[in-house]
């Protein structure tokens, strides 16, 4: 989660990222979760809020691949201290 919300990506940066994301995951056949604040906009059917990121939950099995698509994709490796069973990614 970004500290300064200053700092936070714009809400048609995050669709557009997650649309990708989308894009990606469905073409290679891998399931995934979409959860937390934006799961509940896309059942409310509407931006309720600022989101300071996109939680998206993956099988573990799918982690190489999902790992690779990122990186090929222009995205970085960003853990935070203590994670415990998710990691994150800008």
């Amino acid at each position: 989660m970004l500290k300064d919300p200053s700092s936070r990506p714009s809400a048609s940066d995050q669709l557009a990222a997650l649309g990708w994301l989308h894009e990606q995951l469905a073409r290679r056949g891998i399931a995934y979760w979409l959860f937390g604040g934006w799961a509940v906009d896309f059942h409310a059917g509407a931006v309720t809020r600022a989101h300071a990121d996109v939680d998206v939950a993956v099988w573990l099995k799918d982690r190489d691949k999902i790992v690779a698509l990122l990186v090929d994709g222009g995205w970085r490796h960003a853990p935070e201290d203590g994670e415990d069973g998710y990691t994150g990614y800008e």
